[in-house]
């Protein structure tokens, strides 16, 4: 026969916010790319983000598309992201922007008046 377990005399504790921290001295390492381009498709279920970096054209085209001149660019990394993360990230990234804006807003109003 099991013993019976007693019932708890201390109170439960109750939710814990959990605050991730990125720390650039943890074990597992990673890549950091550079991206002036973002693609994105959807799913039912998720948003794909492709991460690109468009590099200046050189070489003379051979043809045009109806004016357009499509150009292959190498894909850095593919991040896939469910849809019920996406309404979390779109606020975050507001607000991080926001904060740039107050901080730099000189920088920005002088790079659009060049």
């Amino acid at each position: 026969m099991a013993a019976k377990s007693k019932p708890s005399t201390k109170e439960e504790p109750g939710p814990v916010a959990v605050t991730p921290i990125p720390d650039p001295k943890f074990e597992m390492t990673h890549p950091r790319y550079y991206s002036n381009y973002v693609s994105i498709h959807s799913t039912p279920f998720d948003f794909t983000l492709r991460f690109c970096d468009a590099v200046p054209v050189y070489d003379k085209p051979k043809s045009l598309k109806g004016g357009i001149l499509e150009v292959k660019i190498p894909i850095k990394a593919e991040i896939v992201i469910p849809k019920d993360l996406l309404p979390d990230l779109i606020k975050t990234m507001q607000e991080h922007y926001e904060r740039y804006v107050k901080i730099y807003a000189e920088t920005i109003k002088d790079e659009k008046t060049e």
